[in-house]
């Protein structure tokens, strides 16, 4: 009874694993032929029988409009492109706009574009172009030649806790959380804590500071304290932090290496350039690239830097892996652009697979960052450009030829479009006047598709309509085209669309003759 029991469990487990077997290989070889269909938005059913469409003006302004799809705001937009009204919600448009509004500064955008810091906003006198602080009570400090935020990257994220006052001879250490003043006794310029996160989230305690110095006219990079006080000697040509809490990328004499802040050399000054990124650290020596996960190397200089002046080099990451990229820089009209770009996937063990002829690659932009999802590679034969796609394993995925003719400025670029795996690839070329084509992929089943079918958007009454590049707007009744209006440059939800500087709302007709 025993034996029989464990060759029926057997039995049992076989068929099982037959079973998901069997749904693997159907699954995957749907994806291969194309069978599985990507979701894409789903037709309405028409239930009134329309026969034309006009677009009524609804209002006209000096800016421009945007739709916000996150809270469906229309917003108009003023010249300075800061100020903007909300002039309508869920497809309606207001008599008139609610609130002026002013776009909302946040200490962790950015360190550039931020003029709030807590309770302190940096202004400038529009006579003298001098700059002060203003508090939330409308007090007004005096005027400093430039301020500025010295600030530092946790976890991807701007943040911030000092300004520098800059005056003519000497620089103000401004905590703007605790109102604590220090001068520096000094002037400094790029008061810094570089945009790097350590490797525990603290960001560091000593600020990169250089200064101009006479005798090598250049400037010098060393580090202060918070007091003021020098804690690395201002006698370096470039100075950034490295990926531990006391470690620094430091340039000497045309060369590179690794110091901490009491000078002490971690990494030889033997370098032509160092570049960290997270967990990897690219070293360059020389003019060949050896690369480091976590302290270990990983590439033993195998990799050429620079095979011309016509290179650059680049790198990302990957859901972990680091992308290293040599591109050439030569006219996009020669077809060495297209034949001597390499990229490089480097995991943590080393390198993993090398794609050569590497055009460029194609990124999805979402609401918080950009992401690689393919890699492409173009070459020219009898008159065809073939474009060979590649996932982020460097895997062959897709390839496709379009017409080529030959032209000046020859220039390609891919694009996602929308939310679905639609990518629009865009030629602009040069011959006897700028010309430029579309073309639709659906990587997902991958098929070039038509631009309607790529474009196509429905609305809630079962229409259709489709928004070209050329500015072209035309409303479908399933395949019927029943108008088109020309210089249409935004769709703005529901049923409203926008040129430039006016609102048009379409409206549906039944023509009875």
């Amino acid at each position: 009874m025993k034996n029989k029991t464990i060759y029926i469990r057997i039995l049992l487990a076989s068929a099982i694993l037959s079973i998901f077997i069997i749904s693997v290989y159907v699954y995957l070889t749907n994806i291969k032929n194309g069978e599985k269909k990507h979701k894409f938005n789903t037709q309405p059913q028409i239930t009134v029988n329309y026969t034309s469409a006009t677009l009524e003006s609804i209002k006209k302004t000096n800016g421009y409009y945007y739709f916000n799809k996150e809270n469906n705001e229309i917003l108009e937009y003023f010249d300075d492109d800061v100020n903007y009204n909300i002039i309508g919600k869920y497809g309606k448009i207001y008599d008139s706009p609610i609130k002026l509004k002013e776009k909302e500064t946040n200490e962790n955008d950015g360190y550039e574009e931020n003029r709030t810091f807590g309770n302190y906003t940096i202004k400038t006198d529009e006579e003298d172009g001098l700059d002060y602080l203003e508090d939330n009570k409308g007090n007004k400090s005096r005027k400093y030649k430039y301020i500025y935020s010295i600030y530092y990257v946790e976890n991807d994220i701007f943040k911030s806790d000092y300004l520098a006052l800059e005056s003519d001879n000497t620089v103000i250490l401004f905590n703007y959380k605790t109102t604590k003043e220090t001068n520096l006794n000094a002037y400094y310029d790029d008061l810094c804590i570089y945009s790097n996160t350590t490797q525990n989230g603290n960001y560091k305690n000593y600020i990169i500071a250089s200064t101009y110095d006479v005798n090598d006219e250049d400037e010098k990079y060393g580090l202060i304290d918070y007091d003021g006080n020098v804690i690395l000697d201002l006698i370096y040509d470039d100075l950034v932090n490295y990926k531990n809490d006391d470690a620094y990328i430091a340039s000497k004499n045309n060369k590179y290496g690794i110091i901490n802040s009491k000078g002490e050399i971690i990494e030889d000054f033997i370098y032509e350039y160092i570049y960290n990124y997270y967990n990897y650290t690219i070293f360059v020596k020389n003019n060949k690239i050896g690369i480091k996960y976590n302290d270990k190397l990983i590439v033993d200089y195998t990799i050429q830097y620079s095979d011309s002046n016509n290179y650059t080099l680049d790198y990302d990451l990957i859901d972990g892996n680091l992308y290293l990229f040599k591109r050439i820089t030569s006219n996009k009209n020669s077809q060495t652009y297209w034949n001597k770009s390499v990229v490089y996937r480097i995991t943590k063990k080393g390198i993993d697979k090398t794609l050569e002829n590497n055009l460029e690659t194609i990124t999805s932009y979402d609401e918080n960052d950009d992401e690689i999802k393919y890699f492409y590679k173009v070459s020219e034969n009898n008159n065809k450009l073939l474009i060979t796609i590649y996932d982020t394993y460097l895997i062959e995925y897709y390839s496709f030829s379009i017409p080529y003719q030959k032209a000046y400025d020859y220039n390609i670029e891919f694009s996602k479009y929308n939310n679905s795996e639609i990518y629009e690839l865009y030629l602009s070329y040069d011959v006897e006047g700028v010309k430029h084509k579309y073309y639709y992929i659906d990587l997902f089943n991958s098929k070039m598709i038509k631009e309607k079918d790529a474009l196509i958007t429905y609305l809630k009454n079962g229409y259709s309509f489709v928004l070209d590049n050329d500015n072209k707007l035309t409303i479908y009744k399933k395949d019927e085209i029943i108008a088109e209006f020309n210089n249409i440059e935004y769709y703005l939800g529901d049923y409203y669309f926008a040129s430039e500087n006016e609102i048009f709302k379409l409206v549906f007709k039944t023509d009875y003759k």
